[in-house]
């Protein structure tokens, strides 16, 4: 173990590395989170080749083979090696793993996501064993959080069977150290993710070779429904199945009578999941959530859909950065209520009885939510240090500023974030 540890030093010799001391090995639940604000910053010297700082995120390494660099989102990397450590430098898990890029308008950011598929299932952080797993960069987010909050709010109030978990992490890849980032799970059909049916999603984004039709709802307007996972066949027997599936759903509710009690919209989508996936992502004005970009919903095969898990909130509450000719950053007006499918179902009431009902759990909780912001916050301020060294995102030029000086604009940043949410709550009462 010291042999591997000292080899991810000598890595390092130009770069700035983060550790952290932890007494505690981390335990998997719904709410868990690795706590370092205790942890204070101590300069390490080993073999006096590197300098170690601790900020109390575990320590991710990659290595490609003959360090090939990872340059594209549709061609995968193979035989790289994937070593997890936890916050006290031992070693967490580790497997054979191929890596490419992740995301679409992310890409063109200087820090990059990740996508990575182990050969093996293998289980990461306590969390649940799989090969599918994404390093989420958050470049677009000053705090990291957005993402966290968002896929936290669906577990603690939602109802979706599933929400991907995650964990901050510090990245290390053919050895130079790229900053916090975030291991989420993948969102696949399997035991311990969408446990069965069919994982689809609704995205103008697709590629190619994706699994993809189209569904009218509006008059000449039009959704794309990707089947993502498991594989199938275009224009076999179950891809021919789902998309009659989803053309009567959206037949039924942009025709005469789609509250029907016999033939109603609900009889085939979960008005639950559909009443949290409209919340969620109306609480965080989330851009994409108009079924633009990354909307998942799960077909089971007993022919019911349910929306979710949820998924990329980094331009939501708040935080939309590119051109901007609407108010969407500001925490007053609706969003969603204009999303295909949901901007039916709210019309009916009990579709409203169910979002006004669900919504007050979420404002009799805002005490909870905030102290959940300011845990995660705290969990890495000291690697938020680094990180800006490494890409300017709070300033452009960081290298004037002290350390406290870095902490003391990112809490700016997540104090803006939370006078946000709390604005955009006091308005959603004034709706719901």
């Amino acid at each position: 173990m010291k042999e591997r540890i000292l080899k991810v030093i000598t890595l390092l010799i130009f770069s700035s590395l983060l550790f952290a001391c932890s007494d505690d090995e981390p335990i998997y639940d719904d709410n868990w989170v690795i706590d370092n604000s205790k942890e204070d910053w101590e300069e390490q010297i080993v073999d006096g080749s590197a300098e170690l700082w601790k900020t109390g995120l575990p320590v991710i390494v990659i290595n490609t083979p003959d360090g090939v660099p990872v340059k594209y989102k549709t061609t995968w990397v193979e035989g790289a090696t994937f070593e997890c450590f936890n916050p006290d430098s031992t070693l967490n898990s580790s497997a054979t793993t191929r890596i490419r890029l992740h995301g679409n308008s992310s890409r063109a950011c200087p820090k990059v996501s990740y996508n990575l598929d182990f050969d093996e299932k293998c289980s990461v952080l306590s969390m649940p064993p799989h090969k599918r797993w994404i390093l989420i960069a958050n470049h677009f987010d000053k705090t990291l959080l957005r993402n966290t909050i968002g896929q936290w709010m669906g577990r603690k109030f939602g109802s979706f069977a599933y929400n991907p978990r995650n964990q901050f992490v510090e990245v290390i890849l053919n050895g130079k150290h790229l900053g916090t980032y975030m291991l989420i799970e993948h969102i696949r059909q399997s035991d311990n993710r969408v446990e069965n049916g069919y994982v689809i999603e609704f995205d103008d984004k697709y590629a190619e070779d994706d699994i993809v039709f189209q569904s009218v709802v509006r008059e000449n307007d039009t959704i794309n429904v990707n089947i993502k996972d498991p594989d199938i066949e275009m224009d076999g027997e179950e891809f021919n199945h789902i998309k009659e599936l989803i053309n009567n759903l959206s037949a039924t509710l942009y025709g005469k009578d789609p509250f029907n009690k016999t033939t109603g919209y609900f009889h085939v989508a979960d008005r639950e999941t559909f009443a949290d996936f409209y919340i969620v992502n109306e609480i965080s004005k989330n851009v994409d959530a108009r079924f633009y970009s990354s909307c998942f919903a799960n077909l089971t095969t007993y022919d019911r859909l349910y929306m979710g898990p949820l998924w990329d909130f980094d331009v939501g509450f708040g935080n939309y950065v590119f051109e901007n000719p609407y108010t969407i950053n500001e925490p007053t007006g609706l969003y969603m209520h204009k999303c295909p499918w949901i901007e039916i179902m709210l019309k009916e009431n009990e579709f409203l009885k169910i979002v006004s009902k669900k919504l007050k759990r979420y404002y009799n909780h805002e005490a909870e939510i905030m102290a959940y912001i300011d845990e995660q916050a705290n969990s890495i301020l000291n690697s938020i240090v680094l990180n800006e060294r490494l890409w300017n995102v709070l300033t452009k030029d960081s290298s004037n500023l002290s350390d406290q000086e870095i902490k003391d604009l990112y809490l700016k940043q997540v104090e803006w974030l939370k006078n946000w949410i709390h604005e955009r709550f006091i308005y959603l009462k004034t709706k719901y």
